[in-house]
């Protein structure tokens, strides 16, 4: 996602005998794999979004000009 991949959660033991920490750990591994599929399917979305096509402008047509921030003198 950030361009690099991130070190993932080191697992030292293949079972511990805190069975909370094992749970944080699935947790941990379970939220990580959903925010990657989120982020995936907003990343194909947006490259639809972006070949959809833009109709450009035409010369001597008329379009809607927001001066707010061009410095004229008055």
């Amino acid at each position: 996602m950030m361009g690099y991949e991130p070190k993932d959660i080191p697992l030292v033991f293949d079972r511990t005998n805190a069975p909370t920490a094992e749970q944080r750990v699935k947790t941990l591994h379970e939220a990580r794999n959903k925010a990657a599929a989120a982020h995936e399917l907003v990343r194909q979305k947006m490259a639809e979004r972006s070949t959809q096509g833009f109709t450009p402008f035409k010369k001597g047509e008329q379009v809607w000009l927001d001066g707010w921030n061009l410095k004229i003198g008055y």
